[in-house]
């Protein structure tokens, strides 16, 4: 007799539940946010606001174009502050760091994308493996062993290297 399938699946995510749960944690992130905010927003301006004056004194130094907000972040009383003009000031502070993020981020995966390539080109396998491969003990090893076996010398893990040329090659 064969086993009857179940109809299932052993992961959580295929739950009936799930959009109900995703429901239930997003009304209450509205809610709590929402009372957070309105006993809590004076101290959360108070945070938000000196955070975005460092950082307007940064942007400042490449250009004067936040000078009146960040003016205008200095008057304020954190008490009289509406949900959206804190919310604004970060988007609009955070819009001057983003592009120079993505380059930074896209200059960093080519630039391992080059040296990978390189590697590759070479004939060096660029496996995750041949990264863990080593050749003599590392320096912290070769501490330990020495302090343990004075007067002897620590052998070395020899490990097959396998290259374009053969093994060892």
């Amino acid at each position: 007799m064969h086993p009857q399938p179940n109809p299932r699946a052993a992961w959580p995510s295929s739950d009936d539940n799930t959009a109900f749960y995703l429901l239930v944690i997003l009304a209450d992130s509205t809610v709590g946010g929402y009372v957070l905010w309105e006993h809590d927003h004076a101290a959360i301006s108070a945070v938000v606001m000196p955070v975005q004056h460092w950082q307007m004194r940064l942007i400042h130094y490449f250009t004067h174009r936040y000078g009146l907000a960040d003016w205008q972040v200095q008057q304020a009383n954190p008490n009289d502050v509406t949900f959206w003009q804190p919310y604004g000031l970060c988007r609009d502070v955070g819009r001057f760091f983003r592009i120079p993020a993505a380059l930074i981020m896209f200059l960093l995966g080519a630039g391992c994308f080059v040296c990978a390539r390189r590697r590759a080109i070479g004939g060096v396998s660029i496996s995750p493996s041949s990264y863990a491969r080593r050749r003599r003990p590392s320096g912290a090893r070769r501490i330990f062993h020495a302090i343990a076996h004075p007067g002897e010398r620590p052998r070395g893990h020899q490990y097959r290297q396998c290259t374009s040329a053969g093994v060892n090659g």
